[in-house]
């Protein structure tokens, strides 16, 4: 079988989504399926094709971004000679990715099923108006995009069922989790400890940007003794963080490490109480670090918000804790909990392990896949 992937970026790209669909195309590789993907090139303006196994990368030049979307004049005529070369029996689009849509325009697609795997809304944002404005040119070729779509695939049950575009199909969705290779992420052996002593360590994870709520895990901290967060990404936010870390008085308390290399940033992992992620809205749709807490068998601490799939995969006091968004003194609360309740603490990230090893392991959801695939390709229809 054929596949070709169809995302907006790839490692070295660090994100969610890019982390799955490096996962998923190496675990489909290993079952013996034919994989291409086809992105944009974060790092250049020009073209590269690389190869990652056995798996045919193109990354597409880029002139830069506009409204967070890549801006890659040469997308559509790259893919038209993809799928002319490659000849795909599957084309699989990982949205929200607004180059996703050339597929509709090339009749070399047309006779080719679709699969959309859907890992967010285009979230009408009340907190960055920029995100409200495109979505209203977006939201249309989307919905087009939907329409012929074969199948859709959702992450998570209250993310299909809150999803306001999705709506409409949920007759074509299917619930399919996102999932993770199997890394090692153990204490590193000789090394100096990375954190302060006798205080409760927690680990957040993720760009700094309007929707990851980290302004709230840090007016939380000020409430909270004994305890040291890290805080691992970069983004338009970080200066503001600072300062806010710097009026508060937290310098000893909260550290930004900024971006981190696997190695470093799975030794915080490994050596964290808990991992902390306060989003504050439905554009945190899944929350891939959540997993790689739970197969270093560390407890999270979420937000519930409406709708997103935090507070699917966290389960609240099974394998971590879940608490209102945006919320200071209930944040502030729940980690106070973690630093007095060790045993349970740890009984929690057990569990954690124990539920990624039975649901979220990439070989389970690879095998989700290709049994959609194979449903697909022996429909007449398709």
């Amino acid at each position: 079988m054929k596949v070709l992937h169809i995302g907006k970026y790839y490692p070295p790209f660090h994100g969610g989504m890019e982390t799955f669909l490096q996962s998923l195309a190496q675990a489909q590789s290993t079952a013996g399926q034919d994989v291409g993907i086809l992105v944009h090139n974060h790092l250049h303006r020009t073209t590269t094709i690389t190869r990652d196994r056995n798996i045919r990368i193109t990354r597409i030049g880029s002139l830069g971004t506009l409204f967070f979307t890549p801006i890659s004049p040469a997308f559509r005529s790259e893919l038209k000679k993809s799928i002319s070369e490659f000849r795909p029996d599957i084309i699989h689009l990982h949205l929200p990715n607004p180059s996703a849509f050339w597929v509709m325009t090339l009749a070399e697609a047309r006779d080719i099923p679709w699969i959309v795997h859907w890992h967010a809304d285009v979230v009408s944002s009340e907190l960055d108006w920029r995100v409200k404005l495109a979505y209203r040119f977006y939201r249309p070729m989307e919905q087009a995009l939907l329409k012929r779509s074969h199948n859709i695939i959702a992450t998570s049950p209250p993310y299909l069922q809150s999803s306001e575009p999705l709506s409409a199909w949920k007759q074509k969705c299917r619930i399919i989790p996102l999932g993770l290779a199997q890394r090692d992420i153990s204490p590193p052996v000789d090394k100096p400890s990375l954190w302060h002593p006798e205080v409760l360590r927690v680990l957040a994870v993720g760009r700094l940007t309007y929707y990851k709520g980290f302004e709230y895990l840090i007016r939380a901290v000020a409430h909270v003794e004994n305890i040291q967060v890290v805080l691992v990404g970069d983004g338009e936010k970080r200066s503001e963080l600072q300062r806010l870390i710097d009026s508060h008085k937290l310098v000893e308390k909260v550290k930004l490490v900024g971006k981190q290399a696997d190695e470093q940033l799975f030794q915080w992992l490994a050596t964290c109480d808990s991992l902390c992620l306060p989003s504050v809205e439905r554009t945190e749709a899944f929350g891939m670090v959540l997993l790689e807490a739970a197969q270093a068998g560390k407890p999270a601490l979420v937000t519930g918000v409406k709708g997103s799939g935090m507070s699917w995969v966290i389960r609240n006091h099974e394998t971590g804790l879940v608490v209102p968004p945006a919320d200071v003194p209930a944040l502030a609360g729940a980690m106070e909990y973690l630093a007095r309740h060790q045993t349970e603490r740890r009984e929690m990230g057990l569990r954690a392990g124990k539920r990624f090893d039975t649901m979220f392991t990439i070989e389970a959801v690879e095998k989700q896949v290709s049994d959609l695939y194979n449903d697909i390709l022996s429909t007449p229809s398709a």
